[in-house]
């Protein structure tokens, strides 16, 4: 003879990699993490964080039910945000579907009034480094650097070395050769990639386009 099913329901949390997957059903006030009582829960400094849904609820609406909860992937901060979504959820869903919606409401108001993240999956991830710089979106520092080669009327007044014929967009080392008429031709060096190649004329502190 077949036994009548408990009323349960189940509910997961995420963080990052961090998944939790909570099976709640009526019972007398149980909640073990991976086979463990949730008092046990390491590491010690972070056990608080997966007690906050239990400490703003109050105790006495977690008495008659039953929390068993399997966790993995992540760290351990990561780990303990899952769970605590995951507790949240899973008392929000058993409420609405087994006792009734006015005490259902009232929790996930006081859930959500204290932190969105208890009912709601938090998104963000962390930007991955790209070659070229330090960080996701810090970048190597790099110098300018002109070089001038050949004859040019008013050698003397050429811009110093730190300065750069380039667009500040267009980061690149260029190299000046003038010809006796004093045009130059400017180049990307070796192992630097081209960005724009251009015949320049020279006056004290102008630079002519030439046609």
């Amino acid at each position: 003879m077949a036994t009548a099913p408990k009323n349960a329901v189940q509910c997961f949390g995420r963080k990052k990699t961090a998944v939790a997957v909570t099976h709640c059903k009526a019972g007398r006030g149980l909640i073990k993490v991976n086979g463990a009582p949730i008092e046990l829960l390491q590491p010690q400094i972070l056990r608080i964080k997966a007690f906050e849904p239990i400490l703003l609820i109050g105790r006495s609406k977690f008495a008659g039910v039953d929390m068993r909860i399997r966790v993995k992937g992540g760290g351990h901060t990561s780990q303990i945000y899952a769970i605590r979504q995951s507790i949240s959820k899973a008392l929000v869903a058993y409420y609405q579907k087994f006792v009734d919606e006015e005490q259902k409401k009232e929790i996930k108001d006081i859930l959500v009034r204290y932190d969105r993240t208890l009912l709601v999956a938090d998104p963000r991830r962390c930007e991955p480094k790209k070659f070229g710089g330090r960080g996701a979106r810090a970048r190597f520092q790099k110098s300018y650097l002109i070089v001038v080669k050949g004859e040019c009327p008013g050698a003397a007044n050429l811009p110093c070395s730190t300065h750069s014929l380039v667009d500040e967009d267009e980061r690149s080392r260029v190299l000046l050769i003038f010809d006796e008429d004093g045009h130059a031709q400017w180049f990307a060096p070796q192992g630097v990639a081209m960005v724009k190649t251009g015949c320049y004329s020279y006056e004290p502190m102008i630079w002519h386009m030439c046609d």
